[in-house]
This record gives C-alpha cells, sequence and structure tokens, in this order.
C-alpha cells in the first residue's frame, strides 16, 4: 500500500498538483489500515496437546543435558497446564516481567498438592 500511495504522491507534485496523500483524513485512513494488516499476519496459535506431545518429544534433541531436558519438559507442561507463555516464566536479563518464586504459592490439601496460586504483578 505505500508503495502505491508513494506513486499517487509522486504523480500529484510531478503535476503541481496539490498532493493528496498528505491530508489529515488520508493519513489516518492509511494508519487503520496498517493496523488491520498487522492482526491478520498473526500467525501464532494456541498450543495444543498434541503439539505439546511433540514439542516434548524433541527435546531431546535440542538439550544436551539430563537436568536441562528435565526442566525443560517441566517448564513447557506447567507453562500449558496453567496457560502462561515460557516468557513469561523465564528469565532474561532482558525481560523484568518474568514470575518470581514469590508469586507462585503451592495449595495443599490432606497432604496432596492440589493447586498453583499464582499472584501476578501490576503491568507498568
Amino acid at each position: 500500500m505505500t508503495s502505491y500511495l508513494t506513486g499517487l504522491s509522486h504523480g500529484f507534485k510531478s503535476r503541481f498538483l496539490p498532493d493528496h496523500t498528505q491530508n489529515y483524513l488520508v493519513r489516518k485512513l492509511i494508519v487503520g489500515a496498517k493496523k488491520l494488516g498487522d492482526s491478520n499476519n498473526d500467525g501464532r496459535l494456541p498450543i495444543t496437546k498434541g503439539l505439546l506431545v511433540q514439542m516434548i518429544k524433541v527435546l531431546p534433541l535440542c538439550v544436551d543435558s539430563c537436568y536441562d531436558l528435565a526442566l525443560a519438559q517441566c517448564l513447557f507442561v506447567w507453562c500449558y497446564a496453567v496457560a502462561l507463555r515460557v516468557s513469561e516464566v523465564a528469565y532474561s536479563k532482558k525481560c523484568e516481567h518474568a514470575l518470581k518464586v514469590g508469586q507462585v504459592t503451592p495449595l495443599w490439601e490432606h497432604g496432596q498438592l492440589v493447586a498453583y496460586k499464582i499472584q501476578f504483578e501490576r503491568g507498568r
């Protein structure tokens, strides 16, 4: 769409006509069209149980250590079970929004773990 508008703008300017592509209404229509186009290009899909199983099956090909393998498997299954993104749980120096240990509380009933309570921090 940008190349079409650039062509129109060039055509207007080369004929010494007013450039209607710089009109306020046209600019706002372009911004709206770009926002609509971005939402349709999102190729992410929710992880299904079948996809989770496939991810866990190929993990040994990606991870060398048995400890890291078990950790990644637990992380994937736990994120799937409580509907979290891995980025919300995993720590990174660039990321300050990961869950912290103090935000997760196990709930026990008759000596058995029944659930986890997660206290999310408010967004900034």
